[in-house]
């Protein structure tokens, strides 16, 4: 199937397990260029060699998204490395709530569905958090046991 991605740039979280990985896959299969980050440096090392002859650029960095700054330096090191022409500026205000700045054609739209998903990202991460904790479960973020 052509999903006419080839020549994008795609980022992906999560990309060396599960959908995350079988995401990446797909957009290399597609002609993307593909960014993907995990928590763990071994899982992305692994990634990086098992797609070493993909006829796409890959480019892979350990990062936990939840961590301050992290997820922008990320997003920030990958565009330079795939050589984006859009530039990507992520901020959160004194609430945490990501405001995308991006640059080049188009980018109004493309910020305006950016920062969708980032506040989606971010709601779905409070979600799991109240979920755990409503269940007696200790969050895997914090390691704390809510009682």
């Amino acid at each position: 199937m052509d999903l006419q991605l080839a020549g994008k740039v795609a980022l992906v979280t999560g990309g060396t397990r599960g959908i995350g990985r079988a995401v990446v896959e797909r957009l290399i299969d597609e002609g993307c260029a593909v960014a993907f980050c995990a928590r763990s440096s071994d899982a992305v090392e692994a990634m990086l060699q098992d797609h070493a002859g993909a006829s796409s650029a890959l480019f892979g960095r350990p990062c936990d998204v939840t961590a301050p700054g992290s997820l922008e330096t990320f997003v920030r090191d990958a565009a330079a490395a795939l050589a984006a022409p859009e530039s990507v500026t992520i901020l959160r205000d004194a609430y945490g709530v990501p405001h995308l700045f991006l640059g080049g054609p188009g980018a109004a739209r493309r910020s305006a569905y950016a920062n969708g998903y980032a506040q989606a990202e971010d709601r779905l991460f409070q979600m799991d958090l109240l979920r755990r904790a409503a269940t007696g479960r200790s969050p895997s973020a914090s390691g704390q046991i809510f009682s």
